[in-house]
């Protein structure tokens, strides 16, 4: 999955962002896998 091998990209320092610390990074990558198709398969969202 893409969003794992970028996260991973990112821990090795591979990805820079303007964003300080891994905060949110960290939640867009818990978003991403997790909570995003869940959303995506609610028909009221």
């Amino acid at each position: 999955m893409a969003v794992i091998e970028v996260w991973q990209a990112y821990v090795r320092s591979e990805v820079v962002t303007q964003t300080r610390g891994k905060a949110l990074p960290r939640t867009m990558y818990q978003f991403a896998p997790v909570e995003l198709p869940a959303k995506l398969a609610d028909p009221q969202a």
